[in-house]
């Protein structure tokens, strides 16, 4: 990852590959920024893209805002999709990139995002108790949705409790009916069974 304006590192979140060799990753914050000012819904991260041409990672303009994290393509390439806090965006793979489709999750935010078959998916932290404000400490029960990667339709698939034992959901791998949970808090994974 490349260096900012006063040669601090930028620390690279979720990572996806294109056909053609391309590596894309975004950048939750970039390192003037805070956690508390990114929940806050201050624009702190964007893309960045490295190409065999380039050799170098680049920001892509239109890529910025609050809390990049997830980040998918397209099967054909032509399109990025990033998970920013509560929202979603369909981005076109160029630079600039042009925002073509955004959803927001009225119930939780977006984390880690996946393809499963022909739609993505996306496991999170619930904001059911948050009220106004969002902070980390009310961002402990979790949702697992998937999303029309067209038009970004979200369909929740499935919502939890935070346990002791079990929180800070950010990632889902469908295998059949068995849903394996990642979290960002503990050293352990769950898993459920579907219907």
């Amino acid at each position: 990852m490349p260096k900012d304006e006063q040669g601090r590192y930028l620390a690279a979140n979720s990572v996806v590959s294109g056909a053609d060799g391309a590596i894309y990753t975004t950048v939750m914050m970039h390192p003037e920024h805070n956690l508390t000012e990114m929940v806050a819904g201050k624009i702190t991260g964007a893309v960045y893209r490295w190409t065999p041409t380039t050799q170098k990672f680049e920001k892509l303009q239109g890529t910025e805002f609050n809390g990049n994290n997830g980040i998918e393509l397209s099967p054909n390439g032509k399109f990025i999709y990033v998970a920013h806090m509560k929202k979603l965006s369909k981005l076109t793979n160029t630079n600039p990139a042009k925002v073509v489709a955004t959803s927001e999750l009225n119930y939780g935010v977006f984390d880690n995002l996946h393809w499963a078959g022909d739609k993505l998916i996306t496991a999170g932290s619930r904001t059911k108790n948050c009220g106004e404000t969002m902070t980390y400490d009310c961002l402990k029960d979790y949702h697992i949705t998937t999303i029309n990667p067209d038009n970004l339709t979200i369909t929740p698939l499935y919502q939890g409790k935070y346990t002791q034992d079990f929180s800070g959901v950010s990632t889902v791998l469908p295998m059949g009916k068995t849903y394996y949970l990642g979290s960002f808090y503990r050293d352990k994974m769950a898993h459920f069974e579907g219907k």
